[in-house]
């Protein structure tokens, strides 16, 4: 028995707080939350002979309250489901009338501080197109709520899970 697995992505369920598609609205009127990853490009024989950066957006992300998760769709030549486990660190009641005002991501920069970065994950792909390396390349969210409230919500883990399809 085969199964197809339909993600409906526009509606937010029951226990979840979307999230908004543009961050660090401060920063040039800001930035929709990316994935990296090199795009390689390939001779007749399979050997990387050049590349270019594949910078693609994450969509749809929304904050399951129960679970501590952001779950964002996300595509390249494949749809993906990326979760990221997530530490809440403040006394803010969230709950499903809770509405995200803005967002700020941060990471660690070269100067080893937190800076904003609109980056989230790294990864890389080999000519099977199989993930050979996953990172997680942001530290924690900082959301501000439509009441004033700020939240950090620390990235604990993350995951990178392929949709798969059933070809009928």
């Amino acid at each position: 028995m085969q199964f197809f697995i339909l993600i409906l992505t526009m509606v937010v369920t029951k226990g979840e707080i979307e999230i908004p598609s543009i961050i660090n609205i401060e920063e040039e009127g800001g930035f929709a939350l990316m994935a990296t990853k090199p795009d390689y490009i390939y001779n007749n024989e399979g050997k990387i002979i050049g590349m270019v950066n594949g910078d693609r957006p994450l969509k749809n992300c929304k904050y399951n309250i129960k679970e501590n998760k952001i779950i964002c769709d996300y595509e390249d030549d494949e749809k993906y489901i990326i979760t990221f486990n997530v530490k809440i660190n403040d006394g803010c009641n969230i709950d499903e009338s809770t509405i995200f005002k803005s967002v700020n991501l941060y990471g660690i920069n070269f100067e080893k501080k937190y800076s904003k970065t609109n980056f989230i994950i790294y990864y890389e792909k080999d000519n099977n197109k199989k993930i050979t390396h996953f990172e997680v390349t942001a530290k924690y969210f900082e959301f501000l709520t439509k009441d004033g409230c700020k939240i950090n919500a620390l990235i604990t883990n993350s995951t990178m899970n392929k949709i798969e399809q059933d070809k009928q």
